[in-house]
């Protein structure tokens, strides 16, 4: 017998929105995607691809991380978004930088 996985439902806006932000992250336009998946993280705080979204625009930007990206960053299973966050966080020659993981 076969198990079907359930399959998760985001509503059409949401997955519309990380289109936005995909494609102001991809033309550079940072400060834009970090105030929409800032936005967006608002909005819909279940999906934590806006808070990992935001964490990149914000280390690109050079600010410092909102306790929702960081607690995103902790609770991802991704960990190469997070070693990506990391590396981004922490060029070389300025170790001290950005994102401090616990």
């Amino acid at each position: 017998m076969m198990v079907r996985k359930k399959r998760v439902t985001f509503p059409p806006e949401a997955l519309l929105a990380i289109g936005l932000v995909w494609g102001h992250l991809n033309t550079g336009q940072l400060e834009d995607a970090y105030q929409l998946a800032c936005g967006c993280a608002a909005l819909w705080p279940e999906d934590q691809r806006f808070a990992l979204m935001a964490s990149y625009a914000a280390v690109e930007l050079a600010a410092p991380l909102e306790e929702f990206m960081v607690q995103a960053l902790k609770n991802t299973s991704d960990t190469s978004w997070t070693k990506l966050i990391m590396r981004r966080a922490h060029p070389p020659g300025n170790p001290g930088a950005g994102y401090e993981h616990e």
